[in-house]
């Protein structure tokens, strides 16, 4: 009977190492053939979301500074540790709060920003509002772990980024 549920229990745990969410840790890099920028996509290409990353805040919880963050920018490197997600590109640093409560902090143009950040498999959703509409912004990593892609819904107009692990 010990046996069966030391074996059960070892079964549980590699279940659930083999559920965790995937860790987007790495430096990136942008396939433009592959990305579709939106309605906003040829003179963003280089620019990305504005406004404080979308739904994240710039290098302190609640605070933005301004310059594109989390959008199109060629090189992009994530640090992922607990429930925070640091995406810097170039001088911008965005972080990401991942623990599932709701986040609220003033994106500057984009008005007020509220989200909530949702695992499902290898997909990160950080759903919500900003300036009042609705939002969303979805982080996905390939089964190989070489790829990463980022949805944007904003509106009608929706940026897919994909990134090469370099």
């Amino acid at each position: 009977m010990k046996k069966v549920l030391f074996l059960l229990a070892v079964g549980l745990c590699m279940v659930a190492v083999a559920m965790a969410a995937p860790n987007f840790s790495g430096s990136w890099t942008l396939n433009t053939s592959k990305s579709d920028m939106g309605q906003r996509g040829a003179s963003a290409a280089g620019g990305g979301e504005r406004s404080g990353g979308g739904a994240g805040s710039s290098a302190r919880s609640g605070e933005r500074s301004g310059a594109p963050s989390g959008g199109g920018m060629g090189e992009m490197t994530i640090k992922m540790t607990g429930n925070e997600m640091i995406v810097t590109q170039g001088t911008q640093e965005t972080k990401y709060i991942l623990d599932g409560k709701d986040q609220t902090f003033s994106s500057g143009r984009g008005g007020e920003l509220k989200y909530k950040a949702t695992w499902a498999g290898n997909v990160l959703t950080l759903a919500g509002t900003r300036g009042g509409s609705p939002y969303k912004l979805t982080w996905e990593m390939s089964a190989d772990g070489k790829t990463l892609t980022r949805t944007s819904t904003s509106g009608e107009n929706v940026r897919k980024m994909v990134y090469d692990k370099k």
